[in-house]
Parts: structure tokens; sequence; C-alpha cells
């Protein structure tokens, strides 16, 4: 199983005059979402090096760039929002099919997790369990526990509007909407809650997805120098975020945050490329299965992190060797979980009709 047989010159050659071929988003989706997934789960470690440089590298390239996972997430979720709507235009069915897809499983790792972590001595007192899960608090409280569910349940909500509206304007809305938003901030110096400017930072890449599901459903190609144009336009936009807060300093997660739908865009186009050009069948595989249940490693992977950690801090001496055993193993076993909790709800919800049953 290899590359097929291409040289390196052939290799930057094909990627210079590559067209990116819109479909093949829907082709590999589910290999995209194992993907992010991974880079979610890898995101979420804590690890700690005693060496500065290697804790710098580990912290720009492991904990902050592989949060552009959750971008992709977005992105994805809103191409899977189109089909699901084009195949039933009934928006009350849409709503149900979300639901279904989301708060059984919601509930039930929430519901495992408080038990499990009262069986370690860890017990959560019921207010902490409101505090923590309920999902109205990120909104209320900025509490950042589930804040994907928050947000993503939002955009399910107005998300039918949208895709009735679509235009090819919504591209250029999209880079807008982050650019003067970030402006107003900027020059304002308004303090709003990091939780929701998270949120509210990757609105645009949801919209670009469902911008680009018209040209996925067309097959249209894009030239990868057609795509570096819009990112070179991006690029012009922020840097001029970067001058304008350099005069006006405000806590700049915002301006990282405004990066990362280039960047999502780039390492998409980038994976499709690669898995266009190789033949490793058991890797798409394994990725796809991954990719159907992202939701459930999603929300179990940083449970059982705090699960381990607690007792990892009890029996085995703390360092950066032991904290990447620590993660290696939590990877490990939330995928197990994740398939378990799926089979779990999906035949709970077999008999429950046939719009609850379409959301698995």
């Amino acid at each position: 199983m290899q590359l097929n047989r291409l040289s390196k010159n052939n290799i930057y050659s094909s990627l210079v005059n590559y067209t990116f071929d819109t479909s093949n988003i829907s082709r590999y989706r589910s290999e995209l979402m194992g993907i992010a997934i991974i880079m979610i789960m890898l995101c979420h470690n804590s690890i700690i090096f005693s060496n500065d440089k290697i804790q710098l590298v580990h912290t720009i390239a492991i904990t902050q760039l592989m949060q552009v996972g959750v971008d992709i997430f977005f992105f994805l979720s809103a191409i899977g929002c189109c089909y699901s709507l084009k195949n039933d235009s009934n928006t009350l069915h849409f709503y149900e099919k979300r639901l279904y897809r989301i708060l059984p499983t919601y509930i039930t790792v929430v519901f495992l997790y408080c038990i499990v972590r009262s069986v370690v001595g860890a017990q959560l007192s019921i207010s902490d369990i409101f505090e923590r899960f309920s999902l109205v608090t990120f909104f209320t409280r900025d509490v950042l526990e589930e804040w994907f569910v928050s947000g993503i349940i939002v955009l399910y909500f107005i998300f039918p509007i949208i895709f009735k509206v679509r235009s090819s304007f919504l591209l250029i809305q999209s880079c807008l909407w982050v650019f003067f938003f970030s402006l107003v901030i900027s020059i304002c110096k308004i303090q709003i809650p990091m939780g929701n400017g998270i949120f509210i930072i990757r609105i645009p890449i949801f919209l670009f997805g469902i911008l680009l599901f018209d040209y996925i459903e067309k097959g249209i190609r894009i030239s990868i120098r057609g795509g570096m144009l819009g990112v070179i336009v991006w690029l012009v936009l922020f840097c001029t975020l970067l001058l304008v807060n350099r005069f006006n300093t405000v806590n700049p997660w915002w301006l990282c945050r405004a990066l990362f739908f280039p960047i999502a865009v780039l390492l998409i186009i980038l994976m499709l490329f690669v898995l266009e050009i190789t033949n490793i069948s058991w890797l798409h595989r394994f990725l796809s299965l991954l990719g159907s249940v992202t939701l459930e490693i999603y929300l179990i992977h940083e449970k059982i992190l705090d699960i381990q950690n607690i007792l990892f801090e009890s029996f085995i001496k703390t360092n950066a060797i032991t904290m990447i055993i620590n993660h290696a193993l939590s990877m490990v076993i939330s995928i197990i979980l994740a398939f378990f909790i799926r089979w779990l709800i999906v035949h709970i919800f077999r008999r429950t009709g046939k719009g609850r049953r379409n959301a698995f």
C-alpha cells in the first residue's frame, strides 16, 4: 500500500496544478471527520515539558493548531445539514433528527461521567452539574465545558433559514463577518466573553460550508491557484487586524481564531489531496469508522482525561512521559467507549419512529 509511485517532482507538479474537486468533500466526508476528531483529541492534552523550547513547539503545533479540527467540524456539519434538508425539506423533521442525534448521546455521556466521577472520589454536586452541563450557562456565564454542543444547536436552529436564502455572496459575507467583528472589538476595546467569541468567530466557516454545498452537488472543480487568491485576500484582512491590534491592544484570542478559517480550508484541501492520491484502504476504513462516532468521541474524551488525571495523580508520579501515556490511553478508551455508546443509543431508539431512526 503506497502512494501511486509519484516522484517528488511529480508530487510538487500535481499539487501546484491540482484542481480541487469539490465533490470529494462529500466522497471523503467521513474520513475528514475522522481526521478532525483526532486533531481535537490531540489538542485536549495538558502535557507539560520541562524544556521551554519543546513546550513552545508543543503549545503552538498541538494545543493551538489542532483546534482547527473544531472549525473543520463546523464546516462538515453545515454540509451534512444541507444534505439532510435537501433529502427531507420538512423543517420540523430536520430539527427532530438533529436533536435526537445530539441530546440522547449527550445526556447518556454526562450521566455516566457523573456516576464514574463519584466512584473515583470526586463527586459533583447538583449545582456543579447544572453549571457545567446545562448548555445554557455557556451563553449566560461563559462556561466552556460543552461550548461546541451549545453553539451547534443554535446553528442547527437557524440553519433552515440560512439554507433557503443562501447565495454566492455568503463567502464574501463570511470573510467580512470576521473582519468587521474583529475590527470593532479592537478599535472599541470591547471585552466579550471568550467562550461566546470562540463560537461567533467560527460561524463564517459554517456559512462557507453552506455556500460550498451547491458546488459539491454540481461537482465543480476549483484550481489551487484560485484558492490561494482567496487566502491572500484573507491574509491582507488579517494583517490589517494585526496592525490595528498593535496600537489598540485587547485580548488577542479573537485575532488568533480569525486565522483558523483559511488554515482550516487549506488543511481540508490538503487532506483531500492526500486521500485522493493514496490507496491505503485500511486507513480510509479506520478514518471512516472514527468519522461515524465523532460526536461520541468529542463528548467522551475530555471526561475520560479528567477521570484518568484523578487516578494518575493518585498512583503515579506525573511527568511528561506519564502524561503522554495517559493521553494516548485516553484516546484509545474514548474510541472504544464511543462505539459502545453509539451502539447503545441506536438500539434504545430503534423503535421510536422513522424520523428518529434516521437521526442515527
